[in-house]
């Protein structure tokens, strides 16, 4: 039996003891993404994630970075999605070699939604590694 989310244990959470394992964010993303679309509001369980990923201080991100890092690389694209969003979102360079990985699968991918992921994962890539002017 799944284990309710409990914020206090989340890698989103900035409380002490925060074990930041994969399976807490991810047990935040899924219940964000369930209690979002029963409201009927599909995309806000990722805007919330993403507004909950920015209150994080700078210096506590690693943990949740990795997981992010990861979760670039699912086989779930729903989790793929919310990833890219957050990586794009915040610039998270850390997140290239992940990218990278990622657009060399899609290129061989025959699925019908591949070509449009690899053009979104290579926009993400031209962002993150372009030079601020």
């Amino acid at each position: 039996m799944p284990v309710r989310f409990q914020p206090e244990r989340c890698p989103f959470s900035t409380r002490n003891g925060c074990p930041q394992s994969p399976e807490c964010a991810c047990e935040l993303r899924d219940d964000l993404d369930r209690r979002f679309v029963e409201a009927r509001d599909s995309n806000g369980a990722i805007v919330e994630l993403a507004a909950i990923y920015g209150r994080i201080p700078e210096a506590n991100r690693a943990e949740v970075n990795e997981v992010l890092a990861e979760w670039v690389g699912s086989e779930d694209e729903g989790l793929r999605f919310d990833a890219l969003a957050i990586v794009n979102k915040y610039r998270l360079v850390r997140a290239v070699p992940a990218l990278r990985r990622l657009q060399a699968r899609l290129e061989s991918d025959t699925s019908p939604g591949a070509p449009y992921e690899w053009a979104k994962v290579n926009r993400i890539l031209g962002n993150l590694t372009a030079p601020d002017l």
